[in-house]
C-alpha cells in the first residue's frame, strides 16, 4: 500500500492544480502542440515519481523486509511499476477532458 500512496500522490495532486488552473487549456491556446504537452506531463510525473521509489527500494533490499532482494529486480519493477501507473493516470486526465 505503502508505494502506491507514494506514487500517487504527485500525480493526482499535478492533475487536480491542472484542473483547477486550466494549464492545459491555456498551453494549447499558448501555441503548445499535443505531443509535447503530454511528453512533458509524462517526464514530470516520472521524475516525481521516481525518486520515492528509488529510496524505498534501497531501504526494502538492503535493510527492510526483503533482505536480499537483487536492487535491480526491484527497481526493474519499480520503473514498470511507474510507467503503467503514469499511462493510467494520464488516460484518466484524458478521458475526463473528453466528457465535458
Amino acid at each position: 500500500v505503502l508505494p502506491i500512496i507514494i506514487s500517487t500522490m504527485p500525480e493526482l495532486q499535478t492533475i487536480l492544480e491542472e484542473k483547477d488552473n486550466g494549464v492545459q487549456t491555456l498551453s494549447f491556446l499558448m501555441g503548445c502542440d499535443e505531443p509535447s504537452y503530454w511528453f512533458v506531463s509524462f517526464v514530470m510525473q516520472f521524475i516525481l515519481s521516481f525518486f520515492p521509489y528509488f529510496f524505498l527500494s534501497m531501504y526494502l533490499c538492503f535493510g527492510g523486509m526483503m533482505n536480499g532482494t537483487p536492487i535491480s529486480f526491484m527497481m526493474t519493477l519499480s520503473l514498470l511499476f511507474i510507467i503503467s501507473h503514469i499511462c493510467f493516470v494520464l488516460f484518466l486526465n484524458v478521458h475526463n477532458n473528453i466528457s465535458k
